[in-house]
């Protein structure tokens, strides 16, 4: 369930968001062909598609149970356990505090929730009156993605003349990415889903 919404949400990005990004800026423009070929050798999208085509053909079960795959598997479940933690030691090591705007931050932050708050509960009523019987954790891959800061792409194709929007830009993601989190947790602790 979480794979096939992230199936759309990289569709969103290479697509819709990125080209709109690089159209406001002269040294990443780019062609759609430029896109299409580095939406392919996304390494997300190609783990997404091979996962559902397994999926699909019954051999998830074989792959797990096979040695080798089996083995590179748990190494990367392993991983990734740890990936989020790397990525906040990261972002806490590039936020700098003297040049964090609070206000301005919060602004922003608490904005775009609200917004994107009710666009995520407006679209999932309707999905869930669309196509009935929807898996029951559907809801929390729902709020996962909807919870999300803002791609971290953003800073990059900020003009170099700009820097101090970019500044805001970076420390803006990174303090919404630690809401993101609070957030999650808190729903997690009110109602964790039954696994």
């Amino acid at each position: 369930m979480i794979a096939l919404i992230g199936m759309g949400h990289e569709f969103f990005i290479w697509f819709v968001y990125l080209p709109l990004l690089q159209s406001h800026s002269d040294e990443y423009k780019t062609s759609f062909k430029d896109i299409l070929k580095s939406f392919a050798k996304s390494p997300i999208i190609i783990s997404i598609i091979a996962a559902i085509i397994l999926n699909k053909a019954g051999l998830a079960a074989a792959v797990r149970e096979n040695y080798i795959s089996g083995g590179f598997i748990t190494a990367v479940q392993w991983f990734s356990s740890v990936t989020i933690a790397v990525v906040l030691l990261v972002l806490g090591a590039s936020l700098k505090f003297d040049h964090i705007k609070i206000g301005r931050s919060l602004k922003f932050l608490l904005l775009r929730f609200i917004i994107v708050g009710a666009a995520a509960l407006a679209a999932f009523f309707a999905v869930d009156h669309i196509i009935p019987g929807l898996p029951e954790l559907f809801p929390y891959a729902w709020l996962t993605f909807f919870l999300l800061p803002p791609p971290y792409i953003i800073p990059i194709y900020v003009p170099d003349e700009h820097k101090e929007e970019n500044v805001f830009l970076s420390n803006t993601i990174m303090l919404y990415t630690l809401f993101s989190l609070a957030v999650f947790v808190v729903i997690l602790f009110i109602k964790p889903p039954v696994l």
